[in-house]
């Protein structure tokens, strides 16, 4: 990772949030990564745990294109190994525009575009839940308002990890525990550490529940535009009934 702003140090990154459950995204300023974003997981990661990370990565961006959910392009790369052969897992993207991302997006977008924007996002969730209901596999995202972007017209995940995916790759609650950014999650797990799994797994379930995120996500567009709240609760209604 680059080295990190001090007073004599190399300014090569900016941090763009500090939002994140999980990561701190930063925008690198310089070096080969210039104007793209590295996320940096929190936790270590084994050596014979990267390849499984992996494959659960890209066969979850992959089942993703599939049922028609558009996602950002994202490398999957692993930070230099320390001396116990543990590294950390970074995700490189292109850089979304601030504008884009539906947190703002929704502050400044006219009643019809609010509108329309959940209409796609509850679409995209709509896919998933059908998705769901027909086989053994099942696929879930964090719909939240600072996860999803207008790019091009379209809904888009901008962030892929945990990759909420059951299957023969599938995501762990040790991934959600071991990677939470919160101490009070990661001082949970060596306190009480079947509270710490069952809340873990709770997050992974209503993650895989798409109608559960369809009402979770409409709650979020009312708390921001109050006055579009019966319009937002006729949308929901209208796809929680398909």
């Amino acid at each position: 990772m680059p080295k990190k702003h001090t007073l004599f140090g190399e300014k090569r990154f900016k941090r763009i949030s500090s939002r994140g459950v999980f990561t701190r995204p930063k925008l690198m300023l310089a070096g080969r990564l210039k104007g793209k974003i590295v996320k940096q997981y929190h936790g270590l990661v084994a050596s014979q745990e990267r390849a499984r990370l992996t494959r659960l990565i890209d066969s979850y961006q992959k089942k993703l294109a599939q049922i028609g959910i558009t996602v950002l392009p994202t490398e999957i790369k692993f930070g230099i190994s320390l001396k116990n052969g543990k590294s950390q897992l970074k995700l490189i993207q292109p850089l979304v525009p601030e504008k884009a991302i539906l947190l703002n997006y929704l502050k400044t977008c006219n009643g019809n575009e609010a509108l329309l924007a959940l209409e796609k996002t509850l679409e995209a969730l709509d896919k998933i839940k059908k998705f769901n209901s027909k086989g053994e596999t099942k696929i879930g995202i964090d719909a939240t308002l600072s996860n999803l972007a207008i790019i091009n017209g379209k809904i888009t995940l901008i962030d892929i990890y945990p990759a909420f995916l059951k299957n023969a790759e599938e995501i762990t609650t040790n991934e959600i525990l071991d990677r939470v950014g919160q101490r009070s999650a990661r001082i949970l797990k060596f306190i009480l550490p079947k509270n710490a799994y069952t809340f873990a797994e709770k997050r992974i379930n209503q993650r895989l529940n798409a109608q559960y995120m369809q009402k979770r996500i409409t709650l979020k567009f009312q708390k921001l535009r109050p006055e579009l709240k019966p319009e937002f609760i006729k949308i929901m209604n209208k796809w929680l009934e398909n």
